[in-house]
């Protein structure tokens, strides 16, 4: 899970669990990581609601409905995507092929 989520996450339980400073620094650490992928946008996007959201902008709540709003879009599920576990053949694996899970994170 992406780390500006989390701390977006964090944010939206607790408004004063992360202080503004932070919430800037989550969205444009999140803003310059952003490519192609939907999850990092959405991230990115949650991270700048946040951040608009815990200034003094009069549109603060909204961008805090706004902040929840892409939490939710970067955990659904998209459209045709199999929830369910990919077998060898879905994968793309020969039957001889032995699976490891590698934590990218413990390395």
């Amino acid at each position: 899970m992406s780390k500006h989520i989390k701390l977006v996450e964090k944010w939206l339980a607790d408004n004063e669990s992360v202080s503004k400073r932070k919430l800037v620094a989550n969205a444009n650490a999140a803003y310059d990581i952003t490519n192609a992928t939907y999850d990092t946008t959405y991230a990115a996007y949650a991270a700048a609601c946040a951040a608009n959201a815990a200034s003094d902008d009069p549109y603060a709540a909204y961008a805090a409905t706004e902040a929840a709003y892409w939490v939710a879009k970067y955990h659904e599920v998209p459209i045709g995507e199999d929830t369910r576990p990919k077998d060898r053949i879905k994968q793309g694996i020969s039957p001889h092929c032995v699976i490891v899970d590698i934590n990218s994170e413990d390395l």
